[in-house]
Parts: C-alpha cells; sequence; structure tokens
C-alpha cells in the first residue's frame, strides 16, 4: 500500500538557534525524499528547501486566544500547581507547563487537517536524524489499520516526541480536534497534569476503550526505560536530545539500553 507522508514540528526562535536548525538540516538529508516537512513559526528561518513548508504558528486554529487565557495564569506555565495530592505538587514542573506544550497539540490539529498526505507524524524538533530513513520503516510502524502510533512506556506516560496520525483512519480528524478543544476550552486544567503526553493517554485510552481504534506501540519491547525513543527501532535512525542533551549534542551512553548496528551509537 503505497502512502505518502508528512513531517510536522514547532520550535521558538531560540530553539531554532540551538536546535531546530539542525533538525532541519538532518530532515532534508536523511527523511525520505518523497517525505515533507511543515513548520509552524513565527520568524523568518534560515534554511529553504522545496520538501520544507514553513507555517505561521499563529494559523493554528485557536491557539492565539488560549495563550491570551492563560498569559496570567502563573500556574499553566510550570510555575506553580494547585494540587495536594500530586506527588510533584506545589513545585515547579514541566507537567503543568500547558502553555509549552499547546504549540505541538494546535500545530498537529491543523497540520492534519490542511496537509494532504496520508499520514502525518509529530517529531520534536530536538530530534536530529544521522542515518538515512527509508519509507517501508516509516511505514512499518504505522500499520493502515491504525489510528496512530505511540511510544509507550511501563512506568510513566507516553514520550510524545515522535506520534504519527493515520489521516485515512476515520477517527483521526476528530481524535486531533478533541485533543486540541481540551487545551481551547480549558479542560486540561480538570486533569491531574497538563502536558501534552498525559492529555494524550487519556485520550488514546478513550478511543480505544469506547471506539475500539487501535494503536501501534512502537516501544513495545522496551517499555521499560524511560528514553525509549532511542532504545526502540527509531533509535536506528533518529536521536532525541531531551532537555540537557541539547548542549551536550547527543543523547547518553547511559541512555541507551538497547543495541542499534549504526557507527553513531559506538561513538557515543
Amino acid at each position: 500500500m503505497n502512502r505518502s507522508y508528512a513531517f510536522v514540528s514547532t520550535c521558538s526562535h531560540d530553539g531554532w538557534k540551538e536546535y531546530g536548525e539542525k533538525f532541519v538540516k538532518s530532515f532534508i538529508d536523511h527523511y525520505p525524499v518523497d517525505a515533507h516537512l511543515y513548520m509552524y513559526i513565527d520568524f523568518s528561518p534560515t534554511i529553504k528547501h522545496e520538501r520544507v513548508t514553513y507555517r505561521k504558528i499563529s494559523d493554528c486554529y485557536g491557539l492565539d486566544d488560549f495563550q491570551t487565557y492563560i498569559k496570567n495564569l502563573g500556574f499553566s506555565k510550570g510555575k506553580a500547581i494547585v494540587s495536594d495530592t500530586h506527588d510533584q505538587a506545589h513545585s515547579p514542573h514541566i507537567i503543568w507547563n500547558a502553555s509549552k506544550f499547546s504549540f505541538k497539540v494546535f500545530s498537529v490539529e491543523h497540520c492534519v487537517i490542511n496537509s494532504t498526505e496520508d499520514v502525518v507524524t509529530w517529531v520534536d524538533a530536538d530530534t536530529i536524524a544521522f542515518q538515512d530513513i527509508g519509507v517501508e520503516f516509516i511505514s512499518s510502524i504505522i500499520p493502515p489499520y491504525c489510528l496512530l502510533n505511540y511510544l509507550g512506556r511501563s512506568e510513566k506516560y507516553t514520550e510524545c516526541g515522535y506520534v504519527s496520525y493515520n489521516k485515512q483512519h476515520p477517527d483521526c480528524r476528530k481524535f486531533v480536534q478533541d485533543f486540541a478543544d481540551l487545551f481551547r476550552t480549558g479542560a486540561i486544567f480538570s486533569m491531574k497534569e497538563w502536558h501534552d503526553s498525559y492529555i494524550f493517554d487519556i485520550l488514546r485510552y478513550v478511543y480505544e476503550k469506547f471506539n475500539n481504534d487501535i494503536n501501534y506501540n512502537i516501544s513495545f519491547e522496551v517499555m521499560e526505560y524511560d528514553h525509549v525513543f532511542i532504545n526502540c527501532s527509531l533509535g536506528g535512525y533518529l536521536d532525541h536530545l531531551k532537555g540537557p542533551r541539547k548542549s551536550e549534542g547527543k543523547s547518553r551512553q547511559a541512555d541507551l539500553k538497547a543495541s542499534h548496528a549504526t557507527a553513531y551509537w559506538s561513538a557515543a
């Protein structure tokens, strides 16, 4: 089955200078030649390419209104928390940063609705492709009968640095709209955590239970690890520079539990 593939991401201007430009370069160099990248930004990029389209982040449906709504709510930016029972209660933490993660959620919705490709994959802009990625591999981790794929972890929420949405599935558009609506309406603030991965898992469970949708867990063999991204099959092609790894330029040797037949990791 021949399908077309799009990838989507976003970053700030500072993020572009730190890691986003490298991400786009590695997309051009290593992603399938028929794949297209949509970057949602609010600045002028330094790279132009026929396989990369830049869209204004402000075009995303309701994003500006959401950001305006929470502008003066310090708790929505990871600065404080009202819960008395959560183990991170009353401490600044990224899991409360609804503002930061809303850009991802709204970009995904806009891209799914406005792109022509059959599959739209979110990829964090702090990832680097170090080896050519074949379209066969991309296709293998998003089976045509699945609504989406994801990087599941056994001890915590999903790693949402790579998520594919199958637009040929009848529930795809509704899923991304429901995802964004949970932010648009402020419903996320009634939940235990306010970041995209936690909300994604709740919505995924709902679709699996009530719609009988099937989703593909890319990391099903390595769910016990925290850094599942590089330990599953994606790690044969991509590195995810989470947190301080951005400045270090590479994931750490201690992160890698799996074995990948590539020189990139042998030099880690």
